[in-house]
């Protein structure tokens, strides 16, 4: 888990509190403890998620072993689809 990601969800944890204050007109650090539960649970979710992000792969990859299809390859741009043309 990296500290990038969890601060990537502390950052939209205090975002997101800041947005509804100002929809609902509130000052935008209004109640400061709702920035601080949703930054510790949005950094919660951001260290998280690349393990989560591993697992769904595992998981995809090995129901597509069983069907005899590539597996997918993780790039820094997303995941690589080959599609694969068969001769008829």
């Amino acid at each position: 888990m990296s500290v990038f990601s969890t601060m990537f969800g502390a950052a939209w944890g205090f975002g997101i509190v800041c947005c509804a204050n100002g929809i609902r007109k509130l000052p935008t650090l209004n109640r400061p403890w709702d920035h601080l539960l949703w930054m510790c649970g949005m950094g919660y979710v951001g260290s998280v998620y690349p393990s989560w992000e591993k697992g769904c792969l595992d998981r995809i990859n090995l129901l597509r072993a069983e069907r005899g299809m590539e597996p997918f390859q993780h790039t820094p741009w997303g995941f690589d689809i080959k599609l694969l043309k068969k001769d008829s």
